[in-house]
């Protein structure tokens, strides 16, 4: 639950908070993170956590459909694996078998590209979903 609330719930929360000055503006970019499992199958033992992030692809071209006309880009990035302070705690043997399939994420290269795709003006935010 705490992944719905956070990721769903709070993202939305966080959207719904901007969107007024943005489109008073008439500008302004959306970006959320999903993951690279929205693109395949996700790892065993992720049923809720996909569910979320599927939840959140679903958003982002509502958003995009709604408000890119009023000058508002909206699109997502999905990067791979991360180690992080919270994938750290995972047993090992979860996180190689994570791992194995793919190289993953630096969460620096992440921050760094989404940084790109925000601060590049040719980045159509349309909805479309960047791999980082």
């Amino acid at each position: 639950e705490s992944g719905w609330n956070i990721g769903v719930k709070g993202t939305w929360l966080a959207t719904r908070a901007v969107l007024r000055p943005m489109v008073r503006a008439r500008s302004g970019t959306i970006v959320n993170v999903l993951t690279a499992a929205v693109h395949g199958h996700p790892p065993k033992g992720f049923a809720a956590y996909a569910t979320a992030k599927h939840a959140l692809r679903g958003m982002t071209l509502a958003l995009a459909a709604e408000y890119r006309s009023l000058g508002i880009r909206v699109f997502s990035v999905s990067p791979r694996f991360m180690l992080t302070a919270l994938t750290a705690a995972w047993d090992e043997r979860l996180v190689e078998s994570i791992r194995s399939g793919a190289s993953g994420s630096h969460p620096v290269d992440a921050a760094q590209r989404v940084r790109e795709l925000v601060t590049n003006v040719s980045t159509p935010g349309s909805g479309e979903d960047y791999e980082v």
